[in-house]
């Protein structure tokens, strides 16, 4: 009974019953450079629970980053929400509900660049029908390049009554609308819908 022996008189938390390493705290050894066993006095480093914290937190921190530029980048470029607000020019009202996002193609038409098709809603406040088929509608970029419709729906609006219509442009690939300059007659000075 050798292990009885060895262990009788030791304070109880001291004896060794099998193996108690589970319970001590885990040491990692790492050896000086040249040395292929510990040289005297040399001591295991202790492991640090949280040694891979540092990393993790480091990686956190980046990718916390990142996502706080992406949404500053974002803020920078989106419209604003819409609807607009409405504006009025000559004897017809304007408002923008939508901006759709650029497609290539509408149907059988191919942009040159790409198409913004934007959601019109027009307003005839008067007492005589009025129509803004033939006026001039021009899409207005972030750098205040402006880009004549590629279509205008002819629209009839009744006295009192609005209709939906939406008008397209074609425009350079990435361009960022800003603001639609819309005209109630041909011959109108046109208001501008601001769409940031």
């Amino acid at each position: 009974m050798q292990g009885n022996t060895v262990n009788h008189g030791l304070p109880w938390h001291r004896r060794s019953w099998g193996n108690h390493s589970a319970g001590a705290s885990r040491r990692v050894r790492t050896l000086p450079p040249g040395y292929d066993t510990p040289p005297p006095g040399f001591r295991d480093r202790p492991a640090r629970p949280g040694s891979l914290a540092t990393p993790l937190a480091i990686i956190g921190g980046i990718l916390l980053l990142w996502g706080g530029i992406f949404t500053v980048a974002r803020i920078a470029t989106d419209p604003e929400p819409l609807p607009s607000a409405e504006v009025r020019d000559a004897a017809l009202a304007f408002q923008v509900t939508e901006v759709e996002p650029p497609v290539k193609s509408l149907g059988p038409a191919v942009a040159a660049g790409e198409y913004r098709v934007l959601t019109v809603v027009v307003r005839n406040p008067g007492a005589e029908p009025r129509s803004c088929g033939g006026c001039d509608q021009r899409l207005v970029d972030d750098r205040g390049r402006e880009y004549p419709a590629a279509a205008i729906p002819n629209s009839a609006v009744p006295p009192g009554a609005a209709v939906t219509v939406k008008v397209a442009f074609d425009v350079p690939v990435g361009t960022v609308p800003a603001a639609l300059e819309v005209h109630g007659s041909q011959s109108s000075a046109g208001a501008k819908v601001a769409l940031r």
